[in-house]
């Protein structure tokens, strides 16, 4: 488990995601799970921002179905908050806001 806490503003709340529990819940989740700095998994590695997950083991940790994970997820994608690329790893999130402490 990695210690810390990351900041959200109040502004969260006009958000368009904001009532859509799963997404809401997806997007926090992608927040905690982020690398705050560059670590290597398996050889390669996740930048600052990015994590490797896969849909069964997102949803599981949200308690979402599978196809419930992958939608989330695509909510996000569509708005620009994530990229999710898939390798011969699994997948790859990138949270594209992801920012440095201040």
């Amino acid at each position: 488990m990695t210690s810390g806490f990351i900041k959200i503003h109040r502004r969260i709340q006009d958000w368009e995601w904001y009532d859509d529990a799963n997404t809401f819940r997806s997007f926090l989740h992608c927040l905690f799970q982020a690398n705050w700095k560059p670590k290597k998994w398996r050889g390669t590695t996740i930048e600052r921002g990015s994590f490797f997950t896969s849909y069964a083991n997102f949803g599981e940790k949200l308690g979402l179905s599978v196809q419930q994970a992958r939608t989330s997820l695509n909510k996000l994608k569509s708005t620009g908050e994530v990229t999710v690329n898939a390798t011969g790893k699994g997948l790859l999130v990138t949270c594209l806001l992801y920012t440095s402490p201040s």
